[in-house]
C-alpha cells in the first residue's frame, strides 16, 4: 500500500467511491491529487516528469509579461466533479488567490504524460479543460522514442483543434514567445534510464 492510501485508510476515506470537491477539504495538504468525474486519481510524479515541468516553467518565464503566474502541480476547479492537477499551469493574476485556480483564469494547461495518465491527459482532459473554456492545452509525451509535443487550439465552437504532434525545438508565438527544445529533454531521459 502506498503511503498516500495509508492516509486515506487512517482517515477512513480509501473505500469512498464517488467523490466531489466538497470532500477535496478532509485530504491532508500534501497528498498529490486529482478529482476526475468524482473519482479520486492518486499521483506520485518522476524526478524526470517533474524536471520537464520545471523546464517548461523556465521556458514560459523568459518572455512572460506581466500579469500572469506560472506554477507547477496547480489544482483547477472545473466543476463540482473535476479538480484536475495540470503539471504546469499560467493563470492570469486576477486567479492566483483563488485556491483551486478557476478555470476561467487560467490560460494554459500542460500535462506531461505517464503510463499511467494517458487516457486521462489524452481524452478525458481534453474534454474537460475544452469545456471548462481553457483557451490552450499542451501535450508533452516523453513516452516515445522521439518526445512529441502536441497543442490543442480553444475553437468559437468550444472544441479544441489539435495540431499534429511535433518533435525537436518547438518554437510558439503564444502566449507570448516561448522556446524549448524536446531534444535536450529525450537526452535527460536517456540518462536516467
Amino acid at each position: 500500500m502506498t503511503a498516500a492510501l495509508r492516509q486515506l485508510d487512517y482517515l477512513g476515506l480509501a473505500d469512498k467511491q464517488v467523490w466531489t470537491v466538497d470532500d477535496l477539504d478532509s485530504l491532508p495538504e500534501d497528498l498529490l491529487y486529482e478529482l476526475l468525474d468524482g473519482r479520486l486519481v492518486l499521483s506520485s510524479p518522476t524526478d524526470f516528469h517533474q524536471w520537464v515541468g520545471i523546464r517548461l516553467v523556465v521556458a514560459l518565464e523568459e518572455n512572460e509579461p506581466d500579469g500572469f503566474y506560472i506554477v507547477t502541480d496547480l489544482s483547477v476547479a472545473v466543476d463540482h466533479d473535476n479538480q484536475p492537477r495540470p503539471d504546469v499551469v499560467v493563470v492570469s493574476n486576477s486567479g492566483v488567490t483563488r485556491v483551486p485556480r478557476l478555470a476561467r483564469d487560467v490560460l494554459l494547461a500542460v500535462e506531461i504524460l505517464s503510463p499511467s495518465s494517458i487516457d486521462d491527459d489524452c481524452g478525458f482532459k481534453v474534454k474537460r479543460y475544452a469545456a471548462a473554456g481553457i483557451p490552450r492545452y499542451w501535450v508533452i509525451d516523453p513516452l516515445r522514442e522521439r518526445m512529441t509535443f502536441t497543442e490543442h487550439i480553444l475553437g468559437s465552437d468550444g472544441q479544441y483543434r489539435s495540431g499534429p504532434p511535433r518533435v525537436g525545438r518547438i518554437d510558439l508565438d503564444w502566449p507570448w514567445p516561448v522556446s524549448f527544445d524536446l531534444s535536450r529533454f529525450e537526452r535527460r531521459r536517456d540518462w536516467l534510464r
